[in-house]
């Protein structure tokens, strides 16, 4: 009985092994209206494309502020980028030529020339990560 209760909590704690967490915080919001996501891409193939998870975030009125908490992220590199749907609509209005029409932000306050950044240039290493990760949208302007 005692191995077979050894066994399932090992079983129960091997999702949470070689897994990371992220705190990301987004500043710079010009106002409250919508809502903040948050993805995380996990190769340079999938970069802007699927990503490995995202997430949603209310905004703080008062700070203009949103907090997301990635759990289960897998303990590898990996790039990440914010967007304030301001719309609310869960995608990245562009315009005709896909240029973002809503505030954009990487990891490192990344940006590219004439496009988005390279998927290098928003990488982090999640355990040289200390503390939350801040992604600044004014700085994307």
């Amino acid at each position: 009985m005692k191995n077979l209760l050894n066994l399932l909590v090992m079983l129960a704690l091997l999702p949470c092994l070689g897994a990371a967490e992220l705190e990301v915080i987004v500043t710079g919001l010009a106002h409250p209206r919508g809502q903040v996501i948050v993805a995380v891409w996990t190769s340079k193939e999938t970069f802007l494309k699927t990503p490995a998870r995202s997430l949603p975030a209310e905004i703080d009125p008062r700070t203009l502020t949103a907090r997301v908490h990635f759990t289960g992220l897998p303990d590898q590199p990996f790039a990440v980028s914010a967007f304030h749907d301001e719309n609310g609509n869960g995608v990245l209005d562009t315009n005709f030529l896909g240029i973002p029409k809503e505030p954009v932000a990487f990891a490192h306050n990344a940006k590219g020339r004439l496009g988005p950044p390279d998927y290098a240039q928003a990488v982090i290493v999640p355990a040289e990560q200390k503390g939350p990760l801040t992604l600044n949208l004014g700085a994307a302007h």
